[in-house]
This record gives C-alpha cells, sequence and structure tokens, in this order.
C-alpha cells in the first residue's frame, strides 16, 4: 500500500511538471529555446524530392499536395492537368438506421448466447444468430457515410505544341513543378496549397522562372462523375468576365428513398468548389453537328453538368481554386470573391506557405550517427 502511495505521488508530480511545462512553453515572455541539433532540415528535404519523369495519369501516381484540411492530389496527362479535390470536413452524411427495433440491448443478446451449445461447429448453424448478423450488417452494407470527393479542375493543352514531361513534387516546400517543352523551350507550372485557406494557386513560369502564358487552351470545373444520382443536382455559376467557373454541392442529412425524397433539412451540409483564373475567358460549346470535340478522354467530360471555358493565352497564366465547406445554410455559390489570381496575390500566398513549412520542418526532422 505505502508502495502503491509513492507511485500515485510521482506520478502527480510529473503531471504537474508537464503541466507547468506547457503553460511556460505557451507564455509570450518564454525564452526562446535554442536548438542543439546539427540537422539543417530544410535542406534536407529539399534533396529529397518526389520525382516523375513521365505523365502521372493514375490517381494514385499524382503528385499529394494540402494543408491538413484540403487536398489535391495533382495527376498529368500527355494533354491536360487535372488537379483532384478533396477535405476532411466534406463526406456524404447520411446515416442508415434500419432495424432500430431489433437491435436488442448486451444483456439480451448475452442471454440467448448463453444458452447456445457449446457442441456446435460453428454459430452460423445457429438459425437466429445468422440472421440478427445480417440484420445487423445491413446499415454498414450502405455505401455512406465517407469521404466525398470536390471535382476536379481540368486544363488541357494541346499535345502538338506542347509536351507534358513530368513533375517534381518539392517537400521542403510543398509545391508541385510540373515541367513542359513548348516548341524547344522549357516551362513549368508551379502548384502549391495555401497553408492559411483551402486554396489552390498555380502559375505558369518560362525557363528563366519569371511568369508567361500557358500552352492551355481550354479548362473544364468538374464535379464528381461517380455522385449519387439520388442526391440534388448541384448548382452552377460561370462568369466569363471575372475569369470564374464554380458549381455547389448539397450533402443531405437525412437518407434518400423511394419512400422519402429529398427534403431540406437544417443539418445539410454543402461544399463550393470554385476556380478563377487571372483573367476573362470565353464560353465554348464542345458539341458540334453531334460530336464532341476532341478534349480528351477523362471519365464524366461530356456531362451536361462541367462547367468549360476557352483560355486567354496572351497574358500571364494564374489561377486560384478555392474550396468552401460548412452548413448548407451558410455555403453559397462563389461568385467571384476569392482574390483574383495575380502576382501580387500569389507571391502573399507564397510567403505564407514559406513560413508554415519551415515551422514544420523545424519540428520534423532527425538524423542518425553512423
Amino acid at each position: 500500500m505505502q508502495g502503491w502511495k509513492k507511485v500515485k505521488k510521482l506520478y502527480l508530480l510529473a503531471v504537474f511538471a508537464f503541466v507547468f511545462f506547457i503553460a511556460t512553453a505557451n507564455s509570450d515572455e518564454k525564452t526562446p529555446l535554442k536548438s542543439m541539433s546539427r540537422v539543417n532540415s530544410i535542406e534536407m528535404a529539399k534533396k529529397n524530392p518526389i520525382v516523375s519523369n513521365r505523365p502521372a495519369i493514375n490517381f494514385f501516381e499524382g503528385a499529394v499536395l494540402g494543408n491538413g484540411g484540403l487536398g489535391a492530389i495533382v495527376t498529368t496527362r500527355p494533354d491536360a492537368v487535372v488537379i483532384y479535390f478533396g477535405h476532411n470536413d466534406v463526406w456524404d452524411i447520411r446515416l442508415a438506421e434500419n432495424n432500430k427495433e431489433k437491435i436488442g440491448t448486451f444483456q439480451e443478446i448475452f442471454e440467448k448466447v448463453k444458452v447456445i451449445p457449446d457442441t456446435l461447429d460453428s454459430l452460423s448453424d445457429v438459425e437466429w444468430y445468422s440472421n440478427y448478423l445480417k440484420t445487423m450488417r445491413e446499415n454498414y452494407a450502405k455505401p455512406y457515410p465517407r469521404p466525398f470527393p470536390c471535382g476536379s479542375v481540368v486544363l488541357w493543352f494541346d499535345r502538338r505544341k506542347a509536351e507534358l514531361l513530368g513533375h517534381r513534387l518539392n517537400v521542403d516546400s510543398g509545391v508541385c513543378e510540373i515541367n513542359f517543352l513548348i516548341g524547344d523551350k522549357r516551362s513549368k507550372l508551379e502548384v502549391f496549397v495555401d497553408m492559411s485557406e483551402d486554396r489552390l494557386w498555380a502559375r505558369m513560369l518560362d525557363d528563366s522562372g519569371r511568369p508567361t502564358e500557358a500552352p492551355f487552351t481550354y479548362i473544364t470545373l468538374l464535379p464528381d462523375p461517380e455522385t449519387p444520382p439520388e442526391l440534388p443536382e448541384c448548382s452552377t455559376v460561370v462568369k466569363h468576365e471575372l475569369g470564374t467557373l464554380s458549381f455547389r454541392q448539397i450533402m443531405p442529412f437525412e437518407e434518400i428513398t423511394e419512400d422519402n425524397p429529398y427534403r431540406e433539412h437544417p443539418r445539410d451540409r454543402a461544399f463550393c468548389l470554385t476556380a478563377k483564373l487571372g483573367s476573362a475567358f470565353r464560353d465554348v460549346e464542345l458539341k458540334q453537328a453531334g460530336k464532341y470535340t476532341g478534349l480528351g478522354i477523362i471519365p464524366g467530360e461530356k456531362s451536361d453538368v462541367a462547367l468549360k471555358g476557352i483560355l486567354d493565352r496572351t497574358s500571364d497564366f494564374y489561377i486560384c481554386v478555392e474550396l468552401d465547406n460548412g452548413p448548407a445554410s451558410s455555403v453559397r455559390l462563389n461568385s467571384g470573391e476569392i482574390p483574383i489570381p495575380s502576382d501580387f496575390t500569389y507571391n502573399d500566398a507564397v510567403e505564407t506557405g514559406k513560413k508554415a513549412w519551415e515551422k514544420f520542418w523545424s519540428k520534423t526532422s532527425f538524423a542518425l550517427n553512423a
């Protein structure tokens, strides 16, 4: 007993010391701690980029970007750059709750299990038990709740005039560089996710690192082609003069069935994906004479919901893509409220991200002594 009291006292002292440490560590008047490490984590990270020397067509081959909330997968094709979006907070939140009256309590089920003979080879031989398992699995067989894909942005280019060589993901800065050969000159599309906002930024740079026009001819904003058909159809807006494409998808709170069609609910959620270019674009009708003009083969590109535009190829290329999410009552279609992509707004996001990555790597590296 005395030994236990001693252990308890030491435990309480340890807890007090930990709390005191946290309190003093977060004090505004604390003295900065000097690292004893000789490891330059940023330099180590710079030496280990993730490189693909060919197009990364498959979703699982793409470069992974994110800020802990917003996530983006950057895939590259011989004719397009496709960026898929998702978010930790965007889910198909429907929940099946059938057979509530058949669940019973733990005590009720335990009592029934106790009387099962121990001579049986398998519990599945017991009819009531086998039926109970099937009934309880019914709700889990539904495809929801689950994370919900938030759509994609597709930047198309003429492969006769530009060749996509591959990409390089710089893990020290979270910047993905997509390399192109345009004529006899190299250029790159620089892509990163904002570390303070749920936004993705991109710009085109020439072989000297200066902003330049892009080889892209068209842009498509595409809701997920596998969106369940019973969900409310997404709403869209296109502002050619503002260079904006946007769609909004409602995520119903209640399960939707033939007997229970969708009705608005106070706990419905929604998300809105908006792409904003640094310059205006023109509308385009891809269907001509009953045929779709050749803009590639990604699933769902012929969808009537897909938003499209012809890009201005005479000005420097900038784009910002924002993903907004929350209660459906507070998420509206974005018609141009996000920052206009420019050299100023882009570099401002770069500086914010640089500080965040430096802070991350200052706490995330180690070296092994030989």
